[in-house]
């Protein structure tokens, strides 16, 4: 008598289908991701393909990290972006408040004080600090070094915003460099302050015209304010405060010996039209007596009135030609 085997349960052969298909299942995959190692072009399945894209992104994200790096390393501050020069400006305001008791600028709501006096479109201000005599030109005492300067500062003389670092030492102490072919920009005012810490109506020559290079208009401000910067810090118990440089502040300055200009482009004829060929002296005296008629005349105009402040302004510029002549 052969025994004969007795039929599989139908759950035992369902699973041994499930079984079967998992063996299946698992044999195509080993094969997807061999194609993928082997060549990088197989898209057998929908694996493949999800498996290369992964890797050609991962290879766009290191292109942009080093291109990333390369932009950022080329990149340059503005003088309101770099830290010191945001702190020399905060000195600058606060010893102004600090002398005249009235804010240099309404800073409104602002939060980014830097900012705001560099696109300032009404005031120009400059702050320097030192003479390098190391650098001087023949016949000249040195390189007048410029911290700050803010786009009216630089449209005095003569300068595009993008062009600061013709004027400008930056913080690290880079000197002023020539951008393009064209010079750095030399500038003479006072570094320092020895008889007082704030002045007012204070007209001064400050870049001289280059006669060999037909540029002989002279820039000078007018009417501009000018105080010395400290700053403070506290040092073996007590605070200390120590002088980083005098600041210089003005709405309107002279081209040549006729313009007049203010910031955003404006240009307008001198009030008072004098021959140039006269000479200082009666110049100066024809400027006196236009001012005179001004006042008393039939105008009858006030100390405060634009017209006359402008003539007076124009008569301190001819006077500091006179003290000093060069």
């Amino acid at each position: 008598h052969n025994p004969t085997m007795a039929p599989l349960p139908l759950q035992a052969k369902l699973s041994a289908f499930i079984i079967l298909i998992l063996s299946w299942s698992m044999q195509a995959e080993a094969f997807a991701f061999q194609s993928v190692k082997v060549s990088s072009g197989t898209t057998t399945t929908r694996t493949t393909s999800q498996l290369f894209a992964k890797k050609k992104k991962k290879s766009s994200k290191n292109n942009n990290k080093k291109s990333g790096f390369a932009w950022a390393s080329s990149f340059k501050l503005k003088p309101f972006e770099a830290q010191a020069t945001r702190e020399l400006v905060a000195n600058a305001l606060a010893s102004f408040q600090g002398r005249t008791g009235q804010p240099l600028l309404d800073v409104g709501t602002s939060t980014d004080i830097p900012k705001l006096l560099w696109d300032e479109p009404n005031l120009a201000i400059l702050i320097v600090d030192e003479v390098l005599a190391e650098t001087a030109p023949p016949n000249e005492g040195g390189v007048v070094v410029v911290k700050y300067a803010n786009k009216a500062a630089l449209e005095t003389v003569g300068l595009p915003p993008d062009e600061y670092e013709r004027l400008l030492t930056e913080p690290d102490g880079t000197a002023p460099s020539d951008q393009n072919g064209k010079q750095v920009i030399a500038i003479n005012l006072p570094t320092t302050m020895t008889d007082k810490l704030f002045q007012k109506n204070y007209t001064k020559k400050m870049v001289k015209g280059d006669k060999e290079k037909d540029d002989d208009n002279d820039i000078t401000i007018m009417e501009a304010q000018r105080w010395v910067i400290e700053r403070s810090s506290f040092l073996g118990g007590k605070f200390v405060s120590t002088t980083v440089g005098v600041a210089y502040a003005w709405n309107e300055w002279m081209i040549g010996d006729l313009v007049v200009a203010s910031p955003g482009g404006v240009r307008r004829e001198q009030l008072v039209g004098v021959d140039s060929s006269s000479s200082l002296q009666d110049r100066i005296d024809a400027q006196g007596a236009a001012i005179r008629e001004l006042k008393q005349g039939e105008q009858g105009l006030g100390n405060k009135d634009p017209q006359v402040m402008s003539a007076v302004a124009e008569l301190l510029r001819l006077k500091s030609l006179l003290d000093d002549p060069k």
